[in-house]
């Protein structure tokens, strides 16, 4: 139905428009329901910003000024140890990096700090930390809560997109040195 569409369209152009209003002068974007109970004001723009970016890359506006502006943020928040806290210099988590690194892996120019907190994640599998949970969510009466199944349903979204991206780079690798084998040899 024509109509129908017409308002899902406007309605998802009404919803990005939203998201450029509130987006912070640094690129992020602060979520409502998500803190963290260790950054300035209780906020959480990795959480925040790492979701906005999952609808600007789902909906093919991952090139658009507002999403390279928190591909930036994001990439520049990043921890020394390689994982991501709920902000700027706050603790790496296993949720905020999962979150960061699934994103991150979807942008070519953020191959570097991806790898990295990849690295961070396998790490904290490696050694059974990954089902430490963070408090990342709060109620409006600052009641802090975790998430027992956030540690691992963000770890195993972030290692499928890493899995899809090594699966569809081996293939096009594959396909590559396949076809060079079909190639009659040159000789000098």
């Amino acid at each position: 139905n024509r109509s129908l569409k017409n308002k899902v369209l406007t309605a998802i152009d009404s919803g990005f428009q939203f998201l450029r209003t509130v987006q912070q002068a640094d690129g992020s974007w602060f979520p409502l329901w998500f803190g963290n109970q260790f950054a300035d004001d209780d906020e959480n723009p990795t959480y925040g910003s790492a979701k906005v970016l999952a609808a600007y890359r789902d909906s093919g506006n991952w090139d658009c000024p507002e999403a390279r502006s928190a591909l930036k943020w994001l990439n520049t928040s990043q921890n020394d140890d390689g994982g991501w806290g709920g902000g700027l210099n706050v603790a790496s988590s296993v949720e905020e990096t999962a979150l960061a690194v699934e994103i991150l892996l979807s942008d070519d120019d953020s191959a570097e700090a991806a790898e990295q907190g990849l690295t961070w994640l396998i790490q904290r599998i490696e050694d059974g930390s990954f089902e430490e949970t963070t408090p990342i969510g709060f109620y409006f009466a600052k009641l802090w809560y975790f998430e027992r199944l956030y540690p691992l349903i963000f770890v195993v979204s972030a290692l499928r997109r890493a899995c899809r991206l090594a699966v569809e780079n081996h293939a096009e690798e594959s396909a590559a040195l396949y076809q060079q084998s079909r190639e009659p040899a040159v000789l000098d």
